[in-house]
């Protein structure tokens, strides 16, 4: 719908913005000593199953893509302020509307509204948790925003060095030459951090079609002093799927984790 549309090119734009956080970045090639795995249904990741917490992006959404019980929750929200990004806890209210692609009569509404009690953009609803205190989050500017196999970034985040970076296999279609198909993806970041080093996959599809995954957002959300981020991993360019990654919430060897995810098709 016309109005999740204007959010996700939002968010891709924010994610661009300049920031105060400096990050000292430089292009780089993968290492080849990082495996590219077969991918399928067995070892795709995240799968909705891996969801901790609940997130939601504001917008307009068809019937069945937010849950109706949704404004009876507590929630926090990414927003951009006069203050820079913060996380700050918000209301919100659902309103049933018309909604243009599906409803064909014309006083149908099927569609479904979020409505936000802050006047500031939002960028994502996380369902509320003890641990995510309202703050004022220091983004991160990268280079680069979307990663193919073969690329990878390095740079530093509250003094701390991180590489983000992709395997996988990269053709161009035989039916576009404008289309470039993508396989056995995998999504990494790594950094060390009090002499520990951590090495997480963020991301892990059999293929994208025509759409690969972005990084929407990057910054400390859960106020830990570890990069946090939000990336869509849809793999039609008609979808979008935001997911919101925590360090917080984290066990064992993981640096960065899945915290929950949102899914909605625009058409």
């Amino acid at each position: 719908m016309h109005t999740l549309l204007k959010t996700s090119a939002l968010l891709g734009l924010l994610a661009m913005a300049s920031c105060k956080q400096k990050s000292q970045e430089q292009q780089t090639t993968t290492d080849s000593t990082l495996a590219q795995v077969k991918v399928d249904s067995t070892n795709m990741f995240p799968k909705e199953t891996d969801y901790q917490i609940t997130v939601q992006m504001p917008g307009t959404f068809h019937e069945g893509q937010v849950p109706l019980d949704s404004d009876k929750k507590s929630w926090v929200g990414i927003f951009q302020t006069e203050k820079g990004f913060e996380l700050k806890t918000t209301g919100i209210s659902l309103e049933m509307v018309h909604d243009e692609m599906i409803d064909e009569k014309p006083d149908a509404k099927t569609g479904i509204q979020i409505n936000i009690a802050q006047k500031d953009t939002c960028l994502l609803l996380i369902e509320s948790q003890s641990y995510l205190k309202d703050h004022v989050i220091a983004p991160l500017t990268l280079a680069k925003t979307e990663f193919y196999p073969n690329d990878a970034i390095e740079f530093e985040y509250l003094g701390v060095k991180y590489k983000l970076f992709a395997v996988g296999k990269k053709e161009i279609s035989k039916d576009d030459p404008n289309q470039i198909l993508v396989t056995d993806y995998t999504l990494s970041i790594s950094f060390t951090k009090e002499g520990k080093n951590y090495t997480n996959v963020l991301l892990r599809q059999p293929r994208f079609d025509s759409k690969i995954a972005t990084v929407q957002f990057a910054g400390d959300i859960d106020g830990d002093g570890i990069l946090d981020l939000v990336l869509d991993a849809a793999t039609y360019y008609n979808d979008i799927n935001s997911t919101l990654y925590l360090s917080k919430i984290t066990k064992g060897t993981q640096g960065v984790t899945i915290a929950g995810g949102f899914t909605a098709g625009v058409d």
